[in-house]
């Protein structure tokens, strides 16, 4: 049951850890002062704020002193829900609060919907829906949010969001050790790096964790595939035994291949550029014939060969001993 009625500034009480009060208020203190206050403030029976509080902080920084508010009658699941639903769809979350968010809001869905088609939160889930557009508006509506959908199903019809995104953000967020969480909080750990430290054990993550920061996600999933099979103890050793590829020369290996397919693909069906920038097209190519050879030459080039230890001489034969 909601009730809609108005309520002094002050009677609202603003104790909720969900809620951003004062993440970009300048704009929508704009706004609600040229057009007024278009979504109410929720609170609860006790008058907590449990959505809205950047409104509330704009209300306040206006000089408002009562506002509307929509009062919900419903439990502490039901109401946390709430608060991660406002803060997914009004300024959306980013990285690792919105993963966690995302975790969260499933666990609570599930709980207050025991017969939604659960998330499956393993790495094999994590594969296919990478990419995957969000659902359109005939195959999940707003009033499927009745315990038949999923939740990746509901949000992504909330928010915008793909249930790709959704989903790999879920996983994410429940399969991370807490080590990788602070990583990705940091910023010293990417998602595409998380997707593949996250098909290891969690004790197998903080591991290697200080060697995954610093390897292209390509690499990683070799290490990861390499963990998997013989142990994350000899993956690790194999990596730092290894002589590093120069960062140039990940990036370059990566063009080359595209670069080759695309010039075999111009040869064999004889195309020709028609287009204006042909003649740009025609400079880039010949300033790399005359780079080339010296790139080529460089890595043509064979270090000396380490020479051959000098066989220790032959210990003298012990005299007879008659």
């Amino acid at each position: 049951m909601i009730e809609v009625r108005m309520m002094s500034m002050d009677q609202i009480v603003v104790t909720n850890p969900y809620l951003r009060l004062d993440t970009q208020i300048k704009e929508l203190k704009k706004s609600i002062a040229a057009i007024g206050l278009i979504h109410p403030l929720i609170v609860n029976e006790n008058n907590e704020l449990i959505a809205g509080g950047r409104r509330y902080t704009a209300l306040t920084d206006l000089g408002y002193t009562e506002v509307p508010v929509v009062v919900v009658k419903h439990d502490k699941l039901e109401q946390e829900l709430i608060s991660i639903d406002e803060n997914l769809i009004r300024l959306p979350l980013q990285g690792v609060p919105l993963e966690q968010a995302l975790n969260r809001g499933r666990d609570i869905y599930e709980t207050l919907y025991p017969d939604a088609k659960k998330v499956e939160t393993t790495v094999e889930a994590l594969k296919p829906m990478i990419g995957r557009p969000a659902a359109a508006e005939d195959e999940v509506e707003e009033d499927k949010v009745d315990g038949k959908a999923s939740y990746v199903e509901v949000t992504a019809q909330k928010t915008g969001l793909s249930e790709g995104v959704i989903r790999s953000a879920i996983i994410r967020d429940e399969l991370s050790s807490e080590s990788v969480k602070e990583a990705r909080e940091s910023g010293s750990l990417g998602a595409s790096q998380t997707n593949e430290i996250v098909k290891l054990s969690k004790e197998d993550q903080d591991k290697i964790l200080p060697l995954a920061r610093e390897l292209s996600t390509k690499k990683l999933r070799e290490v990861v595939t390499k963990a998997k099979e013989e142990g994350v103890d000899k993956a690790i050793e194999d990596v730092l035994q290894e002589e590093p590829m120069p960062k140039e020369y990940e990036q370059l290996l990566s063009v080359a291949k595209r670069f080759n397919k695309l010039c075999s693909k111009i040869v064999t069906e004889n195309l020709a550029c028609a287009s204006r920038h042909r003649l740009i097209l025609v400079k880039l190519l010949e300033q790399g014939q005359d780079i080339l050879p010296q790139v080529l030459e460089l890595n043509q080039r064979r270090p000396d060969p380490t020479p051959e230890p000098e066989p220790e001489p032959e210990p003298e034969p012990m005299p007879t001993l008659l």
